[in-house]
């Protein structure tokens, strides 16, 4: 994987537009939900802000295109993010509610930690259409001793108040807690079940506690409390997005509360989906409809881009795994193409067992074929040779007994010399799927695909090794259909395409399939 830091002007379709190409994985869902889980309805996925820094799946690092390898998890990273999500890191920002600046604050915390005094509204601590109505003195602390000043950051005060409010918070927590029998540590390295199984950090309590007070946090941590703010940012979506920088607290000489770098140890890095345990899940694999209305785009398959056999800073990428999971019992194909070199796929059970596996030479296009019952699985892109190859993964299915990519007539291997085969169209509604590999050392520069002495209506669609459809011909009744591909239409040697006969209506035509120059 690889952690992208987003600029000014950045939105995620943009993002997303500069590092996937079209149709390839994830999904746009899946890349959404990257950055902000799906339960969080309150949050809209398409507002982003500057300094988040987003996973990208599927990608290496690069830092040429702005892709860091690992996240940066330093106190000024953290808040630089938290500015991001406040303000859209903008000092001069004021709320609807009159919270001031990059990161928000309010008249209560800037009132303890000395900026501001003397405003009778806030008194009593209660929430009235007064509050943040800044009519009261500002001290001079900093050099600030007005609203405009403090916005324009004059000393840079906003960055010093935003790390006093920290330290403030640590120190309400800490009696919060105390006053139940616990401390701040307790909780760290916990969850909650409203957190889907995040783990809260400390970096995680002190956001949520910038969004909704020491209190709220302190109740969240005791018991679980639900606490969204008046916008109904759950106090949550804090404790996900901003757990695990490495930070600490100390408490210098005159008992204030300090936050700063944790100067821990880092873990040493590994292989972010290396092994089994930690494959990267696909989710359920889309099922390909093949009778599916023949004028639309057929069913895309999950795709992943990625590489083999590179350098990274945990060593050499030896294994590529992926989770997958299928809702049905169904036949199974999964490819990866275009190969730079030499790689290889196998699939798993659920136990780990080795199922199927295909590792064709050099860099020809790998499919396995398989199969599988309701369940989980494991797809894994291996390396052969001491040579780097990108590749892309495909994964696709197919509904009850079809079989489609997975399970089809071999057409054999074409060298320039015309291949014809006869078919018929047996069911009511079936369709027959046949492949054929280009010989490697093929140097047309096209060939031709075609459905020739129809009995009644057909067409035919052509498929890469990656399950992509590259061309189809619709005529009517039994006039031939022709497909051509060519060099910027698809067509590579060593590769593997895929015929598809889909009979019109009710109709169970013969024909015969013919692949020439």
């Amino acid at each position: 994987m690889a952690w992208y830091t987003v600029r000014l002007g950045d939105d995620l379709p943009s993002i997303y537009q500069r590092f996937y190409p079209s149709g390839s994985n994830p999904t746009w869902n899946e890349f959404r939900y990257t950055t902000f889980p799906a339960d969080n309805p309150h949050i809209n996925p398409d507002k982003i802000f500057p300094d988040l820094q987003i996973n990208l799946r599927g990608l290496q690092s690069d830092p040429s295109r702005g892709l860091a390898a690992t996240k940066v998890l330093t106190l000024q990273e953290m808040l630089d993010t938290l500015g991001g999500l406040e303000s859209q890191s903008n000092y001069q920002a004021v709320s609807r509610l009159g919270f001031l600046g990059k990161y928000q604050l309010g008249e209560a915390i800037l009132f303890d930690l000395g900026y501001y005094t003397n405003d009778p509204s806030y008194y009593g601590a209660s929430f009235t259409p007064d509050y943040n109505d800044w009519i009261g003195t500002w001290t001079g602390k900093d050099g600030v001793s007005s609203r405009q000043e403090f916005l324009a950051n004059e000393n840079n005060t906003q960055e010093t108040a935003i790390r006093g409010a920290f330290g403030k918070n640590i120190g309400y927590l800490v009696n919060f807690l105390a006053a139940r029998g616990r401390t701040i540590e307790s909780y760290i390295g916990t969850t909650k079940p409203s957190l889907n199984g995040a783990t809260i950090t400390l970096s995680g309590i002190l956001a949520g506690a910038h969004l909704r007070g020491a209190g709220n946090m302190a109740n969240f941590l005791l018991d679980g409390t639900p606490s969204p703010d008046e916008d109904g940012t759950p106090i949550e979506f804090y404790i996900q997005v901003f757990g695990g920088f490495q930070i600490k607290y100390t408490r210098d000489q005159n008992g204030n509360y300090i936050v700063s770098d944790s100067g821990g140890t880092t873990p040493p890095p590994t292989d972010p989906n290396g092994t089994f345990t930690t494959a990267q899940d696909l989710g359920t694999i889309p099922i390909f409809v093949s009778n599916a209305d023949i004028n639309s785009n057929p069913t895309t398959p999950d795709r992943v881009t990625g590489d083999i056999g590179s350098t990274y800073n945990y060593g050499v990428d030896k294994d590529d795994f992926y989770k997958i999971t299928l809702s049905s019992a169904n036949y199974l194909a999964a490819s990866i193409s275009e190969l730079s070199g030499n790689a290889g796929i196998a699939i798993y059970n659920s136990d780990r067992t080795l199922l199927s596996y295909d590792n064709k030479p050099g860099s020809e296009a790998d499919t396995v074929r398989q199969y599988l019952n309701t369940g989980t699985y494991y797809v894994h892109v291996y390396q052969n040779t001491p040579v780097a190859t990108n590749y892309k993964l495909s994964v696709i299915a197919h509904k009850s007994s079809e079989s489609g990519f997975a399970n089809n007539t071999d057409l054999g291997t074409f060298n320039g010399d015309q291949i014809t085969r006869g078919g018929a169209i047996g069911v009511v509604n079936e369709n027959d799927f046949f492949r054929f590999k280009v010989n490697s050392s093929f140097t047309g520069s096209s060939l031709s695909v075609k459905l020739l002495n129809l009995t009644s209506d057909a067409d035919i669609l052509v498929y890469d090794s990656a399950f992509g459809l590259l061309g189809k011909s619709l005529n009517d009744g039994t006039v031939s259909e022709n497909v051509t591909l060519n060099r910027s239409s698809g067509l590579k040697a060593g590769d593997t395409y895929y015929v598809q006969v889909n009979p019109f209506g009710s109709g169970t035509p013969t024909y015969n399939v013919q692949v020439s120059v």
